[in-house]
């Protein structure tokens, strides 16, 4: 299986984390490319980026998977980017299994066994799994100082993270009878 991307397709895929998250790039590039940064990434430096998570991670897992309906893919990523999804064109959904990512691909067929990729989308988990829950921080400083506090209690970040969502838990107990949480007012 041959697969072509063009430069544009590159630089437009690699500028977005519908397609590669952020999982998969430097900190410092994940900042960069936020539509807000005072020092956005270069085409050259997006084509290089996008190569190293192609070669890296992607390539072997495409050429790998199976082909799968158009209507999977329209129905997997999610309303604000199906309207690119084409379906005179072949997709594909895969898993990078170390990482727990999946993405669909939408590839253009040149001829047999010979490929153009058009799209490619990240389907995040927390549409998918049930017991994941993404957290946002405000900005990539503010994460590594979280990183840096975790590392200083010698525990991982989701481990501190998870830690502290179940210590509010039990401060704030569920009542079955009322369906709800107790949250403690200052009388309390």
């Amino acid at each position: 299986m041959q697969i072509h991307i063009s430069t544009e397709t590159k630089t437009r895929l690699a500028n977005f984390k519908y397609a590669i998250p952020n999982k998969l790039i430097e900190d410092e590039e994940a900042e960069r490319r936020r539509p807000s940064s005072t020092s956005p990434l270069t085409k050259e430096e997006l084509i290089k980026i996008f190569d190293r998570v192609w070669e890296h991670y992607i390539h072997f897992s495409l050429e790998n998977a199976q082909p799968c309906e158009a209507q999977f893919a329209f129905d997997k990523i999610g309303k604000p980017y199906c309207h690119h999804v084409d379906y005179n064109q072949e997709h594909r959904s895969f898993r990078i299994h170390k990482l727990n990512l999946e993405f669909i691909a939408q590839l253009k067929i040149l001829s047999k066994d010979n490929y153009e990729l058009t799209q490619l989308w990240f389907v995040s988990s927390k549409d998918y799994n049930p017991e994941c829950m993404p957290i946002c921080f405000k900005d990539v400083e503010e994460k590594k100082k979280f990183q840096i506090l975790a590392q200083q209690l010698n525990i991982k970040d989701s481990d501190l993270i998870l830690e502290l969502i179940r210590d509010f838990m039990r401060k704030h107990p569920y009542n079955v009878t009322s369906n709800s949480y107790h949250l403690y007012s200052k009388e309390d």
